[in-house]
């Protein structure tokens, strides 16, 4: 066997290396034996081990030998013979692998007395050094019978399992991770025959813990080229897979949140070319992902934002790591928009990421809920101050309307002054006209509510649209056959429906088709959360479609606002749809309006449904002027009016007593001793309000009746618009015989 092809790790080993044959005898010894005992191998050939050793441990070492099976090793201490005739200590490691019988030797010199000499002592240091040192594991086997024939003790360091020189290094598969013996057992084979591999398997611990073993093999070959030893080095790299694992795990949970993520994320480069696409991108704009790798992003942008995008680019471009944010309104893939509100940062310097971080997510709903918000507030202050001007203007108008009514009395219809006269009155009619609609969009018009069938009014106007939107438009109705009860008032009703019919006549002026239904729908929460200010619950839909010119989205956003119309000037006041707005939501109901330009309008309009049975009692129309001779307390803070209600009812024959305000009026009715049979007061004067004046006055004579007047509504005698019950009320402005009918009805009524 020649000696140098195992040059490196058996003749330079500072141990001492041996192979008995399977009686106990020398065959192969290393240098070491001559360097530290002055052994020879040729001296050793063919010599009894046990002949070495000293009288005191003969008999044991033969022993050891004797009962050394096969594949199994076993340690022990000796004196052995140096050539000199001295005895050194010896601690022996010894083993019989499956390989004729013959016994593997490793032996190390117990005390630290080495001969030192030459370079080959030096360079077995060395080795021995870096052998006991280095965290890999190091082995030598044999190539055709797989014996161990040197290894270090890192595998006994890492795995807690001993394995002795002269062990078959199969015995490394009994702590190798079981799943992993088969990858391990067919390395080997071709270790074998071709003396390299690098593979990595697992190897269990004493514990029972996996450390993962990175297993290189390099083949040594005799001088003909046959592979007849193989050197192995393992190294332990748990940790490395561990981090590897952790590095994947974060990855893989990042890809996760990414492509989960309801937000889009996009990575662009300097020419805001897409790099990276979220896959919520397809979810979010309609678009394939892999359609817009590498193409700019300024197509997606929506025509008039494209100038601030990339305004918005530039500036995240000259402000690195600044997380810039923006909301920008983007095309949809079906052609509509979508807005888009995030941050975009740039990271191009960054070579980890080298781009511009886009984080972004669709906030239209949003947008929508906070543009409805807006309208909402917009109209609800514009209503307030129409509320107010109604007011102040049915004040006038109750003057101006009661002094024509008392002229009306005085003037012969014969006289010409006479025509001029009810030509005033007409126009009065026409201005009250007016401030009701103002009111009712505002919500401030007091209604008179009642359980009624949409279906059933619908039936009653039906002659009327049809003369209202002429023989040119055809009229269709679609009422629902089992049509729920809603709650409102029966006039409001007939008005909005006769306003949207006039609104479908001015946008179909050659024609069309008007298309009004009535449904039962249910509106969920979702519905709810989208539209602010709807409760959810069963309601009543009235529909009413038109074939016309359709209008723009800056059209729809004023439509509801009173004086706004698209008409000529002089063609119309623009209180039409205000009013239909106000009386919707006054009965606490909703309107939607779905209209483009060149595709007609639609309205839709959803009142809360009730189960209650419809109220089928007509209000009677009486136009006598009853006269009377009670005793009338009258309270009203506007002089005109003050003068002008005291005047119609002395003329009806009434005794009447005028204040200014509710704190003279009380002062005054403390003094007087004379019955009171009725105080007709104004709801909203200042210093107390017409609600506490009525009380305070009851409390001084419970007999008396009321009757409150007023130009709009008050929170002091009604709630949301609606009179509470047993309230007496007449609303401004009044005619004489409207005043007189009234103020006997309420003086007639049964007291309760």
């Amino acid at each position: 066997m020649p000696t140098s092809a195992i040059e490196p790790f058996f003749d330079l080993s500072p141990d001492l290396l041996g192979i008995l044959d399977a009686g106990g005898e020398f065959v192969r010894v290393n240098a070491s034996f001559q360097r530290d005992l002055g052994w020879s191998c040729d001296a050793l050939t063919g010599r009894s081990f046990v002949s070495l050793i000293h009288d005191n441990d003969a008999a044991a070492t033969a022993s050891h030998l004797r009962d050394l099976t096969t594949g199994n090793g076993l340690a022990f201490n000796t004196l052995m013979r140096d050539a000199l005739g001295g005895y050194r200590r010896v601690r022996w490691h010894v083993g019989r692998p499956n390989c004729d019988g013959q016994i593997f030797l490793v032996g190390r010199l117990a005390d630290e007395s080495r001969r030192a000499s030459g370079p080959a002592h030096l360079a077995a240091q060395v080795l021995d050094e870096v052998a006991t040192h280095i965290t890999d594991f190091l082995w030598v086997r044999d190539a055709k019978t797989g014996t161990l024939l040197y290894l270090n003790d890192v595998w006994e360091r890492i795995t807690g399992h001993r394995i002795n020189v002269g062990d078959h290094f199969q015995e490394f598969f009994k702590s190798t991770h079981p799943a992993d013996v088969n990858q391990a057992r067919a390395a080997s084979e071709r270790a074998s025959l071709h003396g390299g591999y690098d593979e990595i398997v697992r190897a269990i611990d004493t514990t029972g813990t996996s450390r993962w073993m990175r297993v290189r093999t390099f083949p040594v070959q005799d001088a003909s080229g046959e592979v007849y030893r193989v050197v192995g080095i393992a190294e332990d790299v748990t940790e490395l897979k561990r981090a590897e694992e952790a590095l994947r795990n974060s990855a893989q949970r990042f890809r996760s949140l990414i492509e989960h993520s309801s937000d889009l994320i996009v990575l662009v480069d300097a020419e805001a070319r897409f790099t990276y696409l979220s896959p919520s991108f397809e979810t979010t704009l309609g678009h394939r992902a892999e359609d817009w790798i590498g193409r700019s992003g300024f197509p997606l942008v929506w025509p008039d934002s494209v100038e601030a995008t990339r305004q918005l680019h530039e500036r995240t471009l000259a402000s690195p790591g600044v997380a810039i944010p923006w909301q920008i309104r983007v095309l949809h893939a079906d052609g509509t928009s979508r807005w888009l509100e995030g941050t975009s940062a740039n990271h191009l310097h960054d070579p980890a990421i080298a781009a511009v971080v886009v984080n972004c997510r669709d906030v239209t709903e949003r947008k929508r809920m906070e543009t409805q918000s807006i309208q909402a507030q917009k109209m609800e202050s514009i209503g307030r101050l129409a509320g107010g001007v109604a007011h102040d203007f049915n004040n006038l108008l109750t003057a101006i309307k009661g002094n024509m009514s008392l002229a009306m009395l005085e003037v012969k219809s014969s006289d010409p002054l006479y025509e001029y006269l009810i030509s005033v009155d007409q126009a009065t009619d026409s201005a009250a006209s007016l401030t009701r609609q103002l009111l009712t969009f505002s919500r401030k018009q007091i209604i008179s509510p009642k359980v009624i069938n949409l279906n059933h009014v619908l039936g009653r106007v039906q002659k009327l649209l049809v003369r209202l939107i002429g023989e040119d438009i055809h009229l269709e109705l679609f009422p629902a056959s089992d049509l729920a009860q809603v709650r409102l008032d029966p006039n409001q009703a007939e008005q909005v429906l006769i306003n949207l019919a006039v609104n479908a006549r001015d946008a179909m002026p050659h024609g069309g088709r008007l298309t009004i239904g009535t449904e039962n729908i249910d509106l969920d929460t979702k519905y709810a959360r989208q539209h602010p200010y709807v409760q959810a619950g069963s309601y009543v839909m009235l529909t009413v479609t038109d074939t016309g010119v359709g209008m723009a989205e800056d059209v729809r956003a004023h439509l509801f606002e009173p004086f706004f119309t698209t008409k000529e000037s002089g063609a119309g006041t623009g209180l039409g749809l205000s009013m239909v707005y106000g009386a919707v939501k006054q009965n606490g109901g909703h309107i939607e309006v779905d209209s483009e330009p060149g595709h007609g309008a639609t309205f839709k309009i959803f009142l809360p449904a009730v189960e209650e049975p419809p109220d089928t009692t007509v209000d009677a129309v009486d136009a006598t002027r009853p006269l009377g001779v009670e005793t009338i307390v009258l309270v009203e803070d506007e002089q005109h009016v003050r003068t002008i209600a005291s005047l119609m009812l002395r003329r009806q024959g009434y005794t009447v007593h005028t204040f200014p305000d509710g704190p003279s009026a009380i002062a005054a009715v403390e003094a007087m001793t004379g019955h009171l049979d009725l105080v007709i007061t104004d709801v909203v004067m200042p210093r107390m309000n017409g609600k506490v004046l009525s009380e305070r006055l009851l409390q001084l004579r419970p007999s008396i009746r009321v009757l409150y007047t007023s130009g709009y509504t008050a929170d002091v005698i009604v709630h949301h618009g609606v009179l509470d019950e047993g309230v007496e009320f007449l609303s401004k402005p009044y005619s004489l015989e409207l005043l007189a009918r009234r103020v006997r009805e309420v003086l007639d009524k049964p007291q309760p």
